[in-house]
């Protein structure tokens, strides 16, 4: 079984356990149970956006600009994504991932399904509307399967995503949904072949416009010639005549033949970062050290893939030009990285420079490792998380702006609600105005605090542009700065 499921699993009962005695001691005994068809409640955007009374939405603004290179980073507004002790029942420990829309109105995240006779432990994905507060379930293969990690277009219509036969299964498969026409395809039909998953892999990208999906598995014989054992890298095109699967990470020595993960995809699909350890270019490199390589679809032949630079966890902006990545390198901008820790660069591929962002607010280096980058589809901001804790319980969030060296630690300081040292996964949009992340928090619940998890999305004080004619509800709006 995956130790970060047991670490997860355990986690919960801990936490459940503590917040039953709490709450059986301030709640009335009928109050206390919940049956099974109970929901949890979901917050809007916020009527104190708009004004309280039936003061009707403003009218859709144009996108916010980018803030300006060199000026620091705040937010004034924070959001909750689940009401009261509720978003501990469903708080995806070891997966916390989320996705906001272009426009900002959608919020899609990984959790465990409400449903209390679905197998225990199984993730799902959700889609939240936060003009309206209503949530929609991505439609799964099945009621028993596990969704390991997903992705979601800009406008919020397509989301791909890898599925377990079971929560501990390593057997999966990559599915396309398409939320207008509510139909799920099946992006490979071939499992992959272990029968536990204990090792890092199964991550999924997808194009702007939803016709490329890039992923990784295990699984062989999804093209011809692929029967090295090993985990690869493949695109997908979802409107492609014939054979619609292609084999990017295609290893040229049969014994430097490794593993190749993690991909991530430009907005029109023509350029696809990946983790490997395979030897995939003629170049000298070194053998078995995860390295980044750039597939470039569009360029002439023998030119691609590149090799980037020793790293892993990739993120690459809309346009394809700038990649964010994790690594240990401490060579890669003369004399800037002594603090012997992995750190966040961007390589900017147009340019073939590196860029160190993961830097303190006032310039100096950050004493804990730097992890998750995630840059906006704009290229212009990265956020990420740094370790505050010997044994990597505590992490605080960044964000950086790639130009002008200006970063900042997420935080909403007159925020009701109080977030704990131990954020992850933040992803940014693109003027850096709001990120979505998975935190700890503090809830209050007879008198006493008790730690609990949720995701949050935390804003300059702007509401996110919305349809003509929708109207914001009452929510659960837990801090705004008015400085």
């Amino acid at each position: 079984m995956r130790p970060a499921f047991v670490h997860s699993i355990q986690k919960k009962l801990s936490v459940t356990l503590t917040t039953a005695l709490l709450i059986s001691s301030v709640l009335p005994a009928a109050g206390a149970a919940a049956g099974p068809d109970f929901e949890p409640a979901f917050s809007t955007v916020t009527e104190s956006d708009y004004g309280t009374g039936s003061v009707a939405p403003p009218a859709v603004q144009a996108n916010a600009k980018p803030t300006p290179a060199g000026a620091p980073l705040t937010w004034s507004l924070l959001t909750k994504n689940n009401r009261g002790f509720a978003s501990m029942l469903y708080a995806t420990y070891d997966t916390p991932i989320s996705k906001l829309s272009s426009d900002e109105r959608y919020l899609a995240f990984m959790t465990y399904p409400p449903d209390v006779e679905q197998a225990p432990g199984r993730q799902i994905v959700l889609i939240r509307d936060r003009s309206t507060g209503g949530c929609e379930r991505v439609k799964t293969p099945d009621e028993t399967g596990s969704v390991l990690y997903f992705d979601m277009t800009p406008d919020a219509r397509y989301i791909a995503y890898t599925y377990a036969d079971t929560v501990i299964s390593g057997q999966s498969k990559v599915y396309l949904y398409d939320r207008t026409t509510e139909t799920l395809e099946t992006v490979n039909g071939t499992t992959g072949r272990k029968e536990f998953r204990m090792e890092e892999g199964d991550y999924v990208s997808i194009s702007a416009d939803g016709r490329y999906v890039a992923f990784d598995t295990d699984a062989e014989g999804l093209v011809p010639g692929d029967t090295n054992g090993e985990r690869d890298v493949y695109l997908f095109d979802r409107l492609g005549s014939g054979s619609r699967l292609e084999r990017i990470s295609v290893p040229l020595e049969e014994g430097r033949n490794h593993d190749s993960r993690h991909p991530s995809i430009s907005s029109d699909g023509n350029r696809i970062v990946l983790v490997s350890q395979a030897k995939l270019t003629d170049l000298d490199e070194p053998d078995g050290t995860e390295s980044l390589y750039l597939y470039d679809r569009q360029a002439a032949a023998g030119t691609y893939p590149k090799r980037i630079a020793e790293g892993e966890t990739p993120s690459i902006s809309g346009d394809g030009r700038y990649v964010a990545f994790t690594t240990f390198r401490d060579d890669l901008v003369q004399g800037e990285d002594t603090n012997n820790r992995d750190d966040i660069y961007v390589y900017d591929v147009t340019d073939a420079v590196f860029h160190r962002v993961s830097k303190e607010a006032d310039g100096t280096q950050h004493t804990g490792d730097s992890r998750h980058p995630s840059i906006s589809r704009s290229g212009a901001y990265v956020a990420y998380e740094v370790d505050s804790s010997d044994n990597g319980d505590e992490s605080e969030l960044y964000v950086a702006a790639r130009q002008g060296a200006a970063s900042a630690r997420i935080e909403v300081p007159e925020a009701s609600v109080s977030l704990l040292p131990s954020g992850k996964r933040p992803a940014v949009g693109d003027t850096g105005a709001s990120v979505t992340f998975f935190s700890s928090y503090l809830e209050r619940i007879g008198g006493v605090e008790v730690r609990l998890w949720d995701y949050f999305v935390a804003a300059s004080g702007a509401s996110p542009s919305l349809a003509s004619g929708i109207a914001p509800e009452a929510s659960d709006l837990v801090g705004q700065n008015q400085r």
